[in-house]
C-alpha cells in the first residue's frame, strides 16, 4: 500500500510540477518579485508577503486551460 501510494505521489509530482513553476514564474513576472523562498525555508512571514494563494489561483487556471485544450483536441 505505501509503494501504491509513493507511486501515484510520484506520477502527480512529475504531471504537475511543471504547471506549478509555470504559475510561480507568471507570480514572479507579474509582481516583479526579487526573491521567493519555499515555505519550509522560511522561520517567520507576514501573511502579506505570502504568495500561496496567488500561485494556487494561477495554477488552478493553467490547468484548467490544459484540460480544455486536450477536451477540445478529443473532439
Amino acid at each position: 500500500l505505501q509503494t501504491i501510494n509513493q507511486s501515484i505521489q510520484n506520477q502527480f509530482v512529475q504531471q504537475f510540477q511543471p504547471i506549478l513553476a509555470k504559475a510561480v514564474d507568471a507570480i514572479i513576472a507579474k509582481d516583479k518579485y526579487t526573491l521567493v523562498l519555499d515555505s519550509q525555508a522560511v522561520i517567520f512571514v507576514t501573511d502579506t508577503q505570502d504568495i500561496t494563494e496567488q500561485v494556487l489561483v494561477e495554477f488552478n487556471r493553467l490547468v484548467a486551460e490544459i484540460r480544455a485544450q486536450n477536451t477540445a483536441e478529443q473532439k
